[in-house]
């Protein structure tokens, strides 16, 4: 019959709001910036009931081309086979993929004073310090039940989590264009940070209900730059209170992903099966966050 493979790619963050507060103090050079943002917790998932419907009577195992079986390909012994040999997972009722993810963080800037402060244009230095949590979670869950002919149906369950927690030193800079009633700002910041993160691959069971949970953790420290660009636009209403609005682009390499992590693998076993060996082999991904915001800012 005909089989698909799914792929995580289209699992995401779209559309995910979240918050971000800055609080600025005057102090001898310049100022001193404290700063927080977090996302709320988002997930998305993918979702294939009933795969049987519509399928011919004493042919419902074998998917078709417009109701096709699921599959996940194992590797034998770390290698991979051929589409007529391979060791695989299949599912012949249902197949459902799902991810959860949360992005939050904080950093301390000081930042230089106004070179030229009585001119439009100006640019300034700044230097200190970030934090960045980033934690997902994925699971897949997949059911086969030879067409309904089976007592049960046999379920399988692999996922893993990832915890990253990136931190270290930054430096940047912000050239701003300022008037009485608008100000312009770009912000463009590096941080030469470590990721200090864990990473967990679970499975099981694998085919028979009795079969076991199985975790593998790893723990592991990576050199993860973090890149963030931001541009501003402040409509000063008041004195002390302005409109602001703009765009964030935040950029992370080297960050494990639990999706990347996971080892299909496999060893032959008698009668021409197979015995399932779901492991873990870290993969660091980079990842991008981007999106407009909207506040106001207060000035006392």
């Amino acid at each position: 019959g005909f089989g698909i493979v799914p792929g995580a790619n289209n699992l995401g963050m779209e559309d995910t709001s979240g918050v971000r507060g800055t609080l600025e103090v005057d102090v001898n050079g310049g100022t001193l910036e404290l700063g927080f943002f977090g996302t709320e917790q988002t997930g998305d998932d993918f979702l294939l009931t009933n795969l049987q419907a519509g399928r011919e009577t004493g042919a419902t195992a074998l998917g078709t081309s417009l109701r096709p079986n699921i599959i996940t390909p194992l590797l034998t012994n770390g290698s991979p086979g051929t589409p007529s040999s391979m060791n695989a997972f299949v599912y012949d009722d249902s197949f459902q993929a799902s991810i959860d993810s949360q992005l939050w963080g904080g950093e301390l800037l000081l930042v230089d004073e106004l070179y030229l402060p009585k001119e439009a244009f100006n640019w300034q230095w700044l230097g200190g310090f970030r934090y960045v949590s980033f934690d997902e979670e994925f699971r897949q869950r997949g059911t086969y039940n030879n067409g309904g002919g089976l007592a049960s149906n046999r379920v399988t369950l692999i996922g893993g989590k990832t915890m990253n927690n990136v931190y270290g030193p930054q430096v940047g800079a912000r050239a701003s264009v300022r008037s009485r009633l608008v100000t312009f700002t770009a912000t463009p910041r590096i941080a030469l940070a470590l990721n200090d993160n864990t990473s967990k691959v679970i499975s099981g069971p694998l085919a028979a209900a009795t079969d076991p949970t199985v975790t593998v953790t790893e723990d592991s420290f990576d050199f993860t730059p973090i890149v963030e660009l931001n541009l501003q636009m402040q409509i000063h209403v008041t004195q002390n209170f302005s409109i602001v609005g703009g765009y964030d682009f935040f950029y992370m390499f080297q960050i494990s992903r639990p999706t990347h992590n996971v080892v299909y693998d496999s060893s032959p076993g008698p009668g021409g099966g197979f015995t399932p060996d779901i492991g873990q082999k870290i993969s660091l991904a980079n990842f991008r966050a981007e999106g407009i915001n909207i506040g106001g800012v207060w000035t006392y």
